[in-house]
């Protein structure tokens, strides 16, 4: 029960639900972890929900790694209450996961109630318009976050409408990249 690590990195480590039940409660008690990544593993949804449930109450805890996770929506679900709690994450990276079209509803959700998230990187999804639209909701709602990377997520003219039309209400956002898009020039200049 080591509590002076500040950076885990366990991706790719073949943790399952069991694994996600044991470190809840170390990451709830450990009071120097800054960095947690725990992209790639199969921990089911008990074992993200013990996880969130041991980030909401740390307050150490500044950037969480979720990559190639493929969520659905009982963990975005639980993100997003894990999100209404901490007040410490200003990191999130949800980079290469393979979400359906509701899971940006909640995905949207989470971000607009994420009162500390100053980064969230969503790279290599496919949001699509539609999906990119409920993101921006969120993204609406949202008056923390500063940078935004939604690279690489097959967005064309009416996904970069909505991400304009969102940062005509939020004005703390200063950085966006949104290479690989097919955004045209309708896409930018509106």
């Amino acid at each position: 029960r080591n509590t002076t690590i500040i950076d885990l990195a366990i991706n790719e480590c073949g943790i399952t639900l069991y694994g996600g039940l044991m470190l809840g409660p170390w990451i709830k008690q450990n009071g120097s972890l800054i960095k947690l990544d725990i992209g790639n593993n199969k921990l089911a949804d008990n074992g993200v929900r013990a996880i969130c449930i041991g980030i909401s109450t740390n307050r150490t805890l500044t950037e969480l790694s979720c990559d190639q996770s493929f969520f659905d929506i009982p963990y975005i679900e639980t993100i997003k209450e894990m999100f209404a709690l901490n007040v410490a994450v200003t990191k999130l990276k949800l980079h290469e996961n393979d979400w359906k079209g509701k899971d940006y509803l909640e995905l949207g959700q989470a971000i607009g109630s994420a009162n500390t998230l100053k980064l969230i990187d969503a790279s290599d999804n496919i949001l699509g318009c539609h999906c990119m639209k409920k993101v921006c909701k969120g993204l609406k709602e949202n008056y923390c976050i500063k940078m935004i990377n939604i690279d690489n997520n097959g967005l064309k003219e009416e996904g970069a409408l909505a991400l304009g039309e969102a940062m005509a209400a939020n004005t703390t956002v200063t950085y966006i990249s949104m290479k690989e898009n097919h955004i045209g020039n309708r896409g930018i200049a509106e």
